[in-house]
């Protein structure tokens, strides 16, 4: 969505995102890569690979404005390793244009769902806090756990609502 069309946003907030699974599946990154083929593709079938190659957002980066961005990943998550978003915001770096703020955070101590504790987890709530209530006007919280079945609707207004698909669209 950032690449795509950045100017929706003001702010996005990116917990634990996958947006290199491209290259994990290729580089076997992707804990279980096999079983994640019907749901993103298989990057060994040409076809399935160059599709993949389309949508995949650390492949589609562009030098253009993004909205404030931070992004947030753990050093022990099995799911999601955390060189793929350090890859994809030293991307975005490279690519940046605009005044908007690009933040990383790398938690050294957290995996996949973040810090466990219930005083760790306002610790990290104040991190999101940084940004202006404005920026979070327009914000879209990106969890890896809830996007990966989540889709878009268009509301041909420029606009898109997340819906989270049922419990039964997931498991098929």
């Amino acid at each position: 969505v950032a690449n795509m069309r950045p100017e929706l946003f003001k702010c996005i907030i990116a917990n634990v995102p996958a947006v290199d699974t491209l290259n994990d599946m290729i580089d076997g990154g992707v804990h279980n890569a096999p079983y994640h083929f019907e749901e993103n593709g298989n990057p060994d079938i040409e076809e399935q690979y160059y599709y993949m190659k389309s949508y995949i957002p650390y492949e589609n980066i562009t030098k253009q404005e993004y909205p404030n961005i931070l992004i947030k990943t753990g050093f022990h998550d099995n799911n999601v390793k955390y060189w793929g978003p350090v890859k994809y915001a030293a991307k975005l770096r490279e690519n940046w244009k605009g005044d908007n703020l690009l933040l990383l955070k790398t938690d050294m101590d957290t995996a996949h769902f973040g810090p466990s504790a219930r005083y760790e987890n306002y610790k990290e709530q104040t991190i999101e806090d940084i940004f202006t209530p404005e920026q979070l006007s327009n914000a879209v919280k990106l969890d890896a756990y809830t996007m990966q079945s989540t889709v878009f609707i268009n509301n041909k207004n420029g606009t898109f609502t997340p819906k989270v698909l049922p419990i039964t669209a997931q498991l098929s």
